[in-house]
């Protein structure tokens, strides 16, 4: 299957690689199917890819690479959505992104470590999701001064 990308131009993709946001995305009104552009030559971010709008593709990022003592702690209303049955088994394998924003100056991107977004590759369903923390979690700086 092909989808169009602004970004990445067509990519070629198996139709199991595709993640359905049951809710969509707060913002992202009737989007709600997207794959994951994962590049070595990209890394450490990855890409959420609309596969019903070429525009949109979201920047993101691990929140480990961000602030290494992340750890999600998914609400179990999350986790059912999510498709999620044996929890201690089954929540190791989800893939866990921030979004990243990037304004003019690059230096000062940053991260929602507050609401990541969460993929299920056993069920194939996505979800953003609200862990506990304080508001400054929102907009994290990606790049620190050391």
């Amino acid at each position: 299957m092909k989808i169009p990308s602004v970004t990445f131009g067509e990519v070629e993709i198996d139709p199991k690689e595709i993640y359905t946001f049951q809710d969509g995305i707060p913002g992202l009104k009737g989007l709600n199917q997207y794959f994951i552009i994962d590049r070595p030559d990209l890394a450490p971010f990855k890409w959420a890819q609309s596969c019903q709008s070429p525009y949109l593709s979201l920047m993101m990022l691990d929140p480990v690479f961000v602030e290494p003592s992340f750890n999600l702690s998914l609400a179990r209303e999350y986790a059912l959505a999510l498709g999620v049955v044996n929890f201690e088994e089954e929540v190791k394998d989800l893939i866990v992104q921030s979004l990243v924003v990037v304004p003019k100056d690059p230096k000062e991107m940053t991260a929602n470590l507050l609401a990541p977004l969460v993929f299920n590759p056993r069920t194939h369903k996505g979800m953003q999701v609200v862990v506990e923390g304080n508001r400054n979690l929102l907009r994290v700086k990606v790049i620190r001064e050391s």
